[in-house]
């Protein structure tokens, strides 16, 4: 009786190997044909969408105003810096980009080192320059310019400035500019716009 039991288990056992393999292969072969089913359905989705086309959208042109403009003290050419004898400069000025309908220009300086001699406004170019010398012995003096003669563009000569240095000592004399905006000190003001557009000043170094 044990030896046909074993015999009977010795049959069937690759039978169920075989059942195994069998049931695995149809697994297999079902999951292949799912794929290929789901590749072929979204290739054809693909196919059939129509996309949205993209339109750019241009960019809106921003129109710049530069502002930017400078006043400077420079000497004369061909001067030799000696105290007690007269020495000549200019204030020059430059917009490159927009019309100059007015300035304020405020000078500032040691007057027990400077002195003053004379101040030659270019009024050909401004109908009205105001001189004001109300504080020299202070240190400052302010000239003001407006109703120009024509369009300012560029770089002009607002005056022309003689003075002195009473001592052999390094002094400078400054163009007094606190910053954009600020009415309290030098400007340029925009014929176009009628905004301050002075940002850089340079001031006249002068040493012995």
């Amino acid at each position: 009786m044990n030896k046909t039991a074993g015999n009977s288990r010795k049959i069937l056992t690759p039978k169920v190997y075989f059942l195994s393999i069998l049931v695995l292969g149809l697994v297999i072969i079902f999951d292949i044909v799912s794929l290929i089913n789901v590749l072929d359905t979204q290739k054809y989705l693909s196919k059939s969408a129509t996309p949205n086309p993209v339109i750019p959208t241009p960019a809106k042109k921003r129109e710049i105003i530069k502002e930017e403009g400078t006043i400077k003290i420079i000497l004369e050419e061909n001067q030799k810096i000696v105290s007690k004898k007269n020495l000549n400069a200019k204030i020059i000025f430059n917009s490159p980009h927009q019309p100059i309908g007015g300035m304020d220009v405020i000078l500032n300086f040691d007057p027990k080192i400077v002195s003053v001699v004379d101040i030659s406004e270019n009024k050909k170019i401004f109908r009205q320059i105001i001189t004001n010398t109300q504080k020299q012995k202070e240190g400052e003096i302010k000239i003001t310019a407006y109703q120009p003669t024509g369009v300012l563009m560029g770089e002009e000569t607002l005056a022309s400035l003689t003075f002195q240095l009473l001592k052999e000592t390094p002094t400078s004399i400054k163009i007094k500019f606190l910053g954009p905006e600020v009415v309290t000190d030098s400007n340029l003001v925009s014929q176009t716009t009628q905004k301050d557009i002075l940002r850089e000043v340079e001031n006249l170094n002068l040493n012995l």
